[in-house]
């Protein structure tokens, strides 16, 4: 008898601890997601910045707008090896060589391309036969042409561009016209390639990306005109960032489709086309060739992850779709920029064409940049920026020159916009402040004063995180695509191989005259 009622207690005594671990991990499912992650404020320090940047982007989520469908993803660094020299995330910068500055990019794109084996997305602002980087596209096409019938395999080729043969309002059959140059001769049945073009009066597509199959990514500031890269007196000073890493294709593949799914083609007053092959004319729209979804496997397009995953390495997809504030859309790329610059805490460092533009419409993003650097000073944050210079080529607001008056022009931009709402030190800020001119140079030798353009779009902070792509921090209403890095090791490699040897070639005339 007094063996059962014992045997009864222990049965008792387990069903209420199993109980109690039930209540105890209810309760745990209903705590903040912080809960079980590191606390930046207790790590020393390691994770504040990635903190403080995806809690702006959260608040911005929950309180500002709706709809983000420029936020494309995180991929997470985790598989990525901890050796700097890794090939698999590799630094494009222009020049390269003086004989000819980017041959050996245009022929590695071509390269990666002809590799594809199921799907190859591509975007541009310009497309214009004949110029080298669009020869290397024809012959890797051509390639892929042949493969696909070969191997009886279907092949995925997506090309999207807002102006053809340097005309900024292409006529209705451009997109044929860049099919029939990259295929002149027969097609194959299994190359499934698919043009459109994208713009409207005001505004285009601006994202530069190179995305192959699900493993390969190039995306930045490189377009592709010949003067970008054949000018042997004056080439464009210019950088991009290519990943080798699984799933990475994703980010720009699915910006790419979202972006295409809003170009509205066939409404009575667009002035877009698109043209497909091996398609019948009805079966040629953006719905049935451009809708692309996401591997249900990996949990990297859902905004709650991202918000949760402060304390990783990560890739963060950023894109703004164009005329977005009409449309009631985040302008995510901008955002994240903002963002980034605010979440600083001892240095931001700029690599661009301009900070602020002349142009009459350009007002908002313009001064949201300004007021953010003025912030960052004001905080006693050191703000580094390399510039085009003065007489750069190019139209200002139009070509690759500095679009700015004056450097004390950026800094009246700057000042203003940070007086307007802080009681700020204008002489304490400005000893933090400091603008220099990209020199013209090849291999890090050889450079020359005066004369050289900067299209580079790098914003570093605090040695721990970046922005690369195609966004300019001066007013656009513009399709921009680039990736948020959140890696001190990858920051390591951006130093060493671009900003250090850049930002000490480039040279000042600045003088102040702000009192």
């Amino acid at each position: 008898m007094i063996r059962k009622k014992i045997m009864k207690l222990k049965l008792i005594f387990i069903l209420i601890c199993l109980l109690f671990n039930t209540f105890l991990f209810s309760q745990t499912r209903r705590v903040s997601p912080n809960v079980g992650r590191i606390n930046p404020e207790t790590s020393g320090g390691e994770h504040i910045l990635s903190y403080d940047f995806i809690n702006n982007l959260k608040y911005k989520f929950y309180n500002d707008s709706p709809n983000w469908p420029g936020l494309i993803g995180m991929i997470p660094l985790n598989n990525w090896s901890r050796n700097i020299n890794d090939n698999s995330i590799n630094i494009w910068r222009t020049p390269l060589d003086k004989n000819y500055p980017t041959r050996s990019f245009v022929d590695y794109v071509e390269n990666s391309i002809a590799r594809a084996e199921s799907v190859v997305y591509i975007s541009t602002l310009w497309f214009t036969p004949g110029n080298s980087m669009e020869e290397a596209l024809k012959r890797a096409i051509s390639y892929l042409n042949q493969k696909s019938y070969q191997k009886q395999q279907p092949i995925r080729v997506r090309i999207i561009f807002s102006m053809f043969n340097a005309s900024p309002i292409p006529t209705k059959n451009a997109t044929q016209k860049v099919i029939d140059y990259l295929i002149p001769d027969e097609i194959s049945p299994y190359l499934d390639l698919s043009v459109i073009c994208y713009r409207n009066p005001i505004a285009f597509n601006h994202s530069k990306i190179i995305a192959v199959d699900s493993n390969q990514l190039i995306t930045g500031g490189m377009n592709f005109p010949d003067k970008d890269y054949d000018d042997l007196e004056n080439p464009v000073n210019d950088l991009s960032i290519e990943f080798n890493l699984p799933y990475i294709a994703d980010l720009g593949r699915i910006y790419l489709s979202k972006l295409a799914l809003e170009t509205k083609i066939g409404d009575e007053f667009s002035i877009n086309s698109i043209a497909c092959t091996n398609t019948e004319k009805i079966n040629c729209n953006v719905s049935d060739r451009w809708y692309e979804l996401s591997n249900p496997a990996f949990n990297i397009f859902n905004i709650n992850s991202i918000l949760q995953s402060y304390n990783t390495d990560y890739i963060l997809g950023a894109g703004k779709m164009m005329n977005a504030k009409e449309y009631g859309d985040a302008e995510v790329s901008t955002d994240s920029i903002i963002s980034l610059m605010d979440s600083a805490r001892y240095e931001i460092n700029i690599s661009q064409q301009s900070i602020r533009n002349i142009a009459p419409a350009s007002t908002d993003i313009q001064h949201a940049t300004c007021a953010a650097l003025g912030r960052a000073l004001m905080k006693g944050v050191k703000v580094n920026i390399i510039l085009s210079s003065y007489s750069g080529q190019g139209v200002p607001f139009l070509g690759y020159a500095e679009s700015s008056l004056s450097d004390s022009s950026t800094e009246k931009c700057i000042i203003r916009n940070a007086k307007d709402f802080y009681n700020l030190d204008v002489r304490g800020a400005l000893g933090n402040l400091n603008i220099l001119r990209v020199a013209r140079w090849f291999n890090y030798t050889g450079y020359k004063y005066g004369t050289a353009k900067n299209h580079v779009k790098l914003i570093m902070v605090d040695d721990q995180m970046a922005y690369i792509g195609s966004e300019n921090l001066y007013y656009n209403n513009h399709s921009e695509f680039g990736v948020i890095i959140n890696s001190r090791l990858l920051m390591m490699k951006l130093k060493r191989e671009y900003w250090t040897p850049t930002y000490g070639k480039s040279y000042s005339n600045y003088q102040s005259d702000s009192n």
